[in-house]
């Protein structure tokens, strides 16, 4: 009698940055198969796919079976979730984020006869010889999330379990606006407070992007966690991406209470549009050199001619704020070459402040471990498809990578009790 197909993944319930174990057992001798994983978030469908062949026993292991074709080739435990593309029919420049932290991802996996191609996979009729699902979580069962609508800032908290006190970091965005909670929960996941902070588009901060002027915003944002009973005195960090990022740099210029920030392709001036400290206004040091911006099929490039002077550049080796600058060779935004300009002008006595670490064939977009690549998305401001680049493999390296840099920094720079360091799990 013949065996049942079967496809189990172990564990089942797991935090986004943990790996988890795709087997197939039950197959012929040598038998091709694909498995398939299918993603749908928020209207969205996202999909990966690779195609095996069965070993003697008629068992496929991801851990150590190639990939011999599909959104991913080769050995990759994790391949089946950081290829994932959006599935055809859909509008092109979809971002599979989390919008609500408090629901898990919800992977499905399907294992189909033969080998099939990505695009034909999704219009096969055949049942599947088997399938299972897992669960994803970016916040921890015992993470506590809380509204914070405290003066003026506005944003969530995440508060790890334990008696603490714990690391504090506070988590901005960028240009998307609005409030984003995944990073923060998934940081308060591994034993830190974090503030997931909002700085327009959300509740009664200023609408636009553009509207968005103060620094002291962000600086009472920073000494609102400082001060927070949960977190350990001494010191706070700040991470930021894109324009979060240079919004990063500049609070802890303004900020002593800031001591360790991770800058995800941020920009080390002051870009767009002034800002304001008390009644100090922060000038713009560059913008936009819009024809240097181009069209493709993907969206706008918005490879731009940024100066590399001295004037202006964010001078963090005159704090005692230590940086974490994490740089993507393949942006299609921030030009590489700003970031090697800020750790050049360092001083000699000061470089070991700042850590560069540049990330070749990665994009703009850096996340969390296994996220799939958004090479191209929707922009409110630029009101297009805008490209952030990357390749799909490079950029998975990246987020593995530098999560665990940044969990590092943060535990190395930041004021903690070894004691009460986490390593939680829903499990």
């Amino acid at each position: 009698m013949a065996e049942t197909v079967v496809v189990s993944v172990r564990p089942r319930d797991v935090l986004v940055d943990e790996r988890f174990t795709v087997r197939v057992t039950g197959l012929g001798q040598r038998q091709k198969v694909t498995i398939r994983s299918v993603v749908e978030e928020d209207g969205m469908a996202f999909s990966g796919c690779g195609c095996f062949m069965a070993d003697e026993q008629g068992c496929v292991d991801v851990r150590i079976h190639p990939s011999l074709s599909g959104t991913y080739t080769g050995v990759d435990q994790m391949g089946l979730i950081w290829s994932m593309r959006q599935i055809p029919g859909q509008r092109p420049g979809l971002r599979l984020t989390k919008k609500d932290v408090t629901s898990p991802q919800d992977v499905k996996f399907e294992v189909f006869s033969e080998h099939r191609c990505f695009d034909t996979l999704h219009e096969i009729t055949v049942s599947p010889l088997s399938k299972t699902e897992i669960y994803r979580w970016y916040k921890s069962k015992n993470v506590k999330r809380i509204p914070v609508e405290v003066g003026n800032i506005r944003g969530m908290l995440f508060v790890p379990p334990g008696p603490g006190p714990f690391p504090g970091v506070m988590d901005m965005f960028g240009s998307a606006g609005g409030l984003i909670e995944f990073r923060a929960s998934l940081l308060a996941s591994r034993g830190f407070v974090v503030l997931a902070l909002a700085f327009f588009a959300y509740k009664d901060l200023p609408e636009s992007f553009h509207d968005f002027r103060s620094i002291d915003y962000i600086k009472e944002g920073a000494l609102y966690l400082h001060s927070h009973p949960s977190v350990h005195p001494g010191g706070v960090g700040v991470i930021g991406v894109s324009k979060g990022a240079e919004l990063a740099q500049l609070v802890a210029l303004y900020c002593p209470e800031v001591k360790a920030v991770v800058s995800i392709n941020g920009i080390p001036y002051v870009t767009v549009f002034p800002l304001t400290h008390k009644d100090e206004t922060i000038p713009v040091v560059t913008s936009f050199d819009y024809s240097n911006f181009y069209q493709t099929d993907e969206g706008l490039v918005m490879k731009n001619s940024y100066i590399s002077d001295t004037t202006g550049l964010f001078e963090l080796w005159k704090t005692d704020a230590k940086l974490l600058n994490i740089c993507s060779g393949d942006d299609c935004t921030v030009p590489a070459e700003l970031q090697q300009f800020q750790y050049d002008n360092y001083p000699e006595d000061k470089k070991q402040n700042m850590e560069l670490v540049v990330y070749h064939g990665a994009g703009h977009l850096v996340e969390p471990p296994y996220s799939p690549l958004c090479r191209s998305s929707y922009h409110k401001v630029m009101g297009t498809n805008v490209v952030w680049g990357g390749n799909p493999r490079d950029h998975a390296y990246a987020q593995e990578d530098s999560w665990k840099r940044i969990i590092d920094f943060f535990r190395n720079n930041l004021p903690n009790n070894s004691s009460h360091v986490q390593h939680s799990s829903r499990l």
